[in-house]
């Protein structure tokens, strides 16, 4: 629960529009906190599903999902491959970004004002070393890619089959159970 609590303001935020625009208190309080709760339910599951799914189990599914539109020219491998690298690189660039940041509050001793305009500088000089360094990144593994021949029109292989099990068909039947006990509050 703790990775909530950067969402909690947009779930109260969520609470209170309704409040403030609903036509009586009553039922803006009631389409608040049902619409709090929806929002909460799909944060948390979508937390929890990707703390207990592997990256390349998201590739698998996202491939056998996807792959019949390959038959209509949909590139699903190429987007597959993209959404992994996608997925690999999060940490890099939270790293990245947080080691930009200290650097830029390290060269910014001074007691500057805190106004709108000295916090777009503050962002300005984190976002473009972070855009900079990203880009030469994504080049050298682009290059690194096209060199291992990937993005060619041969077909590629699957390495693992992935199959639905009884774990599989249970938590989508208990998804559909909660969809459906939420849509009836």
């Amino acid at each position: 629960l703790r990775g909530m609590k950067p969402f909690l303001w947009l779930i109260g935020l969520t609470v209170v529009l309704h409040l403030v625009l609903a036509q009586s208190a009553a039922e803006g309080l009631d389409a608040g906190l049902t619409y709090g709760a929806r929002l909460f339910l799909i944060i948390w599951f979508s937390t929890l599903f990707t703390l207990t799914t592997s990256p390349l189990d998201l590739i698998r599914g996202f491939r056998k999902t996807f792959g019949p539109l390959a038959r209509v020219g949909l590139p699903v491998d190429e987007l597959a491959l993209m959404l992994l690298i996608f997925i690999r690189m999060l940490p890099i660039i939270d790293e990245e970004g947080r080691r930009i940041s200290e650097a830029q509050k390290v060269r910014l001793l001074g007691d500057e004002p805190d106004t709108w305009s000295f916090r777009i500088k503050k962002v300005k000089a984190i976002l473009i070393p972070l855009f900079y360094n990203t880009l030469r990144r994504v080049e050298g593994l682009a290059v690194a890619v096209s060199m291992r021949g990937l993005g060619s029109r041969e077909k590629s292989r699957v390495l693992k089959e992935m199959r639905f099990r009884f774990a599989d068909y249970l938590g989508l039947g208990l998804a559909a159970i909660i969809a459906y006990l939420s849509a009836r509050l």
